[in-house]
C-alpha cells in the first residue's frame, strides 16, 4: 500500500476529514514502519502486516495525543476523598511507553520476524 493510501487510511480510521493533520500522520506512518522494520529485521512491508501497521497508527494517535502542545498522560493515581487525580509524565510513559505498546502486537509481529545478525 503506497504512503498516499495510508494516509487516507488512517484519516478515515480516526475520523479526520481535513488535511490539517497530515503531516503528523505522514510522521506517525513513518514512525510505525520503522518500529516494524527494526523489530522485524525486514526491509519492506509485508502484505500481511499493512493492517497492523494502520492499526499500530491509530492507537499512538490516540495515546501519544500528537499535534497538541502539552501532551495529557495516562493516569497514575486516583484518590476518592477531596477528589485528587495524578497523570504519568511524559517521562514515565516513554520509559514503558514504547516495549509495552510493540508487547501488544509481537503475536502479529512475530511471524514476520527475521533472525538479525
Amino acid at each position: 500500500m503506497a504512503q498516499a493510501e495510508q494516509i487516507t487510511a488512517l484519516k478515515l480510521l480516526l475520523g479526520i476529514t481535513d488535511d490539517s493533520k497530515d503531516t503528523i500522520i505522514d510522521f506517525i506512518i513513518n514512525n510505525v514502519s520503522d518500529m516494524i522494520f527494526n523489530y522485524c529485521c525486514i526491509d519492506t512491508m509485508p502484505l500481511g502486516l499493512e493492517n497492523v501497521l494502520l492499526k499500530m497508527c491509530v492507537d499512538i494517535y490516540r495515546a501519544e495525543s500528537l499535534g497538541q502542545e502539552q501532551k495529557q498522560g495516562l493516569v497514575k493515581s486516583i484518590s476518592e476523598g477531596d477528589v485528587s487525580v495524578s497523570f504519568c509524565t511524559p517521562t514515565e510513559l516513554n520509559e514503558h511507553g514504547q516495549r509495552s505498546f510493540l508487547s501488544d502486537y509481537e503475536e502479529q509481529l512475530n511471524r514476520y520476524r527475521k533472525v538479525g545478525w
